[in-house]
C-alpha cells in the first residue's frame, strides 16, 4: 500500500487505528507500510451534504489522484434517465435480524458410531498430520481419537487442531470434560476463550490453558505442581467445571486417573478475571516432532 489519505471524520487522532488497533499511523509507516501516504483532512466540499468533490490544496491531489465527475454516474441517455426518474422504490420494510446461532449448548460423545480409520468432523489438520478414529486404545468402548503431530515446519503452528464453539448459557454453572492419553513428545494446548472485540487483540479474551509438554502436564495459572502426578501412557479424565458469579467467574479443574487418582484444583480465577463465560474450547498442537495424542469421551453442557 501506498501514496493513500486517511483521516477520522470524528476528528480523532491517528492513535491505535492501524494493524487491529494496536499501532499508531506513524508506527504503521516505520513497520515499512504505506509509502508516501499521510494522515490529513482530504478537503471535501461539503461531506455532511453529500459533497465529495475535492477543494484545491486537497492532500489527495497533491499524491496524484485525478478527480471525475461522479455526479454523471448511471443513466447517460435521455431515455433511460425518464425510465428511472419514474422509478419508485417500494418502501424498505426491514427484515425481522435472524436468531444469532451462539453454538450447541449440550453435546456429548465417546466416538463409538465413528467408522475406524475415520476424521471426525471438526478437526483440523494439514497434510501429513494424522487425525482418525482408532481402536488401539480407549478410555471407554473401543474407540477413540488419535491425533499425530509429524515432525515438520509450518506456516500454521496450531495444526492440528480441534476447535468447539458452544453456548454456555445464561445458568450459574457449566461443565467441560475431555479423557487423554499422550506420550513424552506431545506438545498440545487446550484452551478456553471468550469472544471480545473489545479485547486487547480486538478479538477474545484466553480464560484457561493447560498444557501438555515434556511428558508433563501444566496449568499455566494454577499451583506450581499441582500435577506433577500425571505422566504419559495413561488415561486422564479432564473436568473443568466454571461457576458464573455477577462479578467474577471461578472454576474447578479435576483430573483423575484411569486407577483413580484424584487431583481437584479448586476456585481458580479465569485469566482475565471478571465475570466472564467461556464460548470456545480448543486442542492446539504446537510441538510438530511425532508427539502422539488420544482423546475420548468429550463433553459439555449445564452443571447438573
Amino acid at each position: 500500500m501506498s501514496s493513500n489519505v486517511y483521516w477520522s471524520a470524528d476528528g480523532l487522532a491517528a492513535t491505535n487505528r492501524y494493524a487491529r488497533n494496536t499501532m499508531t499511523f506513524d508506527q504503521w509507516r516505520a513497520a515499512g507500510f504505506d509509502a508516501g501516504s499521510v494522515f490529513a483532512d482530504p478537503g471535501f466540499v461539503a461531506p455532511e451534504k453529500g459533497d465529495f468533490r475535492l477543494k484545491k490544496g486537497s492532500p489527495a491531489l497533491a499524491l496524484g489522484f485525478r478527480e471525475w465527475d461522479y455526479s454523471k454516474a448511471g443513466a447517460r441517455t435521455s431515455l433511460i434517465r425518464k425510465l428511472a426518474q419514474r422509478h419508485r422504490t417500494r418502501p424498505f420494510k426491514k427484515p425481522t435480524p435472524p436468531k444469532k446461532y451462539l453454538g450447541a449448548a449440550q453435546f456429548e460423545t465417546s466416538f463409538e458410531p465413528c467408522a475406524k480409520g475415520s476424521h471426525p468432523g471438526g478437526f483440523q489438520l494439514l497434510e501429513g498430520d494424522i487425525i482418525a478414529v482408532t481402536e488401539e486404545t480407549a478410555r471407554t468402548g473401543r474407540k477413540s481419537v488419535k491425533v499425530v503431530d509429524i515432525d515438520k515446519k509450518q506456516a500454521r503452528s496450531y495444526l492440528p487442531h480441534m476447535p468447539a464453539t458452544f453456548y454456555a448459557g445464561s445458568g450459574s454453572g457449566f461443565e467441560l470434560a475431555i479423557s487423554l492419553k499422550f506420550d513424552e513428545k506431545c506438545k498440545t494446548n487446550f484452551e478456553f476463550r471468550e469472544w471480545d472485540p473489545e479485547a486487547p487483540n480486538t478479538e477474545y479474551y484466553t480464560l484457561s490453558n493447560v498444557l501438555l509438554r515434556d511428558g508433563k502436564m501444566v496449568q499455566t495459572r494454577g499451583p506450581k505442581d499441582a500435577l506433577a502426578a500425571v505422566k504419559p501412557g495413561v488415561w486422564y479424565d479432564l473436568v473443568w467445571t466454571f461457576r458464573f458469579g455477577k462479578d467474577s467467574t471461578v472454576y474447578d479443574f479435576t483430573v483423575v486417573s484411569e486407577t483413580g487418582e484424584r487431583i481437584v484444583m479448586k476456585d481458580m480465577p479465569t485469566n482475565e478475571g471478571g465475570p466472564r463465560r467461556p464460548a470456545w474450547f480448543a486442542l492446539i498442537s504446537y510441538g510438530h516432532q511425532n508427539g502422539v495424542l488420544y482423546l475420548d469421551d468429550f463433553r459439555y453442557g449445564p452443571v447438573k
